[in-house]
């Protein structure tokens, strides 16, 4: 992921902390990988794909590996260190394994267990199921008709201009035959 940093002494604009300037969405491709290391308390949230986040740190001897989906939220603490990699469905095109997130340099909520998935509740559970169940592989087919669209697209266009190619070369044929220039073999 292209990542361009600008010194705090060029920036016209001076962040709260410095974990502030990672906070916001990003965007992960299929098969690569994304180290976090929060100096501050802060959420990741999975906003479209899948996620494995390898966690390891201060508050486990263990690394822990978590599979989150969209609308799942990992809580993470400083000291800690995550591992996130856009884990895509098997046999998906690299597209369909892209995995959109979003981190935020907030406290957990009170209550939460540091490094354990926060499950929605209620209306946010049947989005979530809904997401899961419908949406996300209603994008994955949208996704790969218009990759299979634009693939007989091609095709056509291969095979036209194939087609253009022998119909000009047979006018050529005629018009040399005709015209006595092409050699005639003696048989």
């Amino acid at each position: 992921m292209p990542c361009h940093v600008v010194p705090a002494s060029q920036s016209s604009v001076s962040p709260a902390s410095p974990a502030a300037l990672l906070a916001g969405c990003w965007k992960l491709e299929a098969r690569r990988a994304l180290s976090l290391r929060p100096r501050e308390p802060g959420v990741l949230e999975i906003a479209q794909g899948r996620a494995w986040v390898t966690l390891t740190g201060a508050a486990q001897a263990l690394p822990a590996d978590h599979v989150l989906h969209a609308g799942d939220r990992l809580s993470l603490l400083p000291g800690q260190h995550a591992v996130v990699e856009a884990w895509g469905l098997p046999g998906a095109v690299d597209a369909a394994g892209a995995l959109a997130f979003r981190w935020d340099c907030a406290l957990p909520a009170a209550g939460l267990v540091a490094s354990a998935p926060v499950r929605a509740e209620g209306a946010a559970a049947v989005v979530v199921c809904w997401d899961r169940a419908v949406a996300q592989p209603l994008r994955d087919l949208r996704l790969a008709l218009g990759q299979g669209g634009r693939a007989v697209v091609g095709a056509a266009a291969d095979a036209a201009g194939a087609v253009g190619r022998l119909v000009l070369g047979l006018a050529r044929f005629a018009a040399y035959r005709l015209a006595g220039a092409w050699p005639r073999r003696l048989a």
